[in-house]
């Protein structure tokens, strides 16, 4: 009976940690996007960019 406990212990914590983020990301994803969090893109170095080269076969 122990183990059956346990399980079901580890079965619902399951569910409801899934729940608790299903309801509350999408009122939480909002908020974000109103305090700007997120990440910042940031320009690439010239160095870091690569050099496109066409190919004369590939008109």
């Amino acid at each position: 009976m122990t183990q059956q406990l346990i399980d079901f212990r580890y079965i619902f914590a399951i569910i409801l940690a899934f729940t608790v983020t299903a309801l509350s990301g999408p009122l939480l994803i909002p908020v974000l996007r109103r305090l700007k969090v997120g990440n910042t893109e940031r320009e690439e170095l010239k160095s870091h960019q690569k050099k496109q080269v066409r190919r004369q076969w590939e008109d």
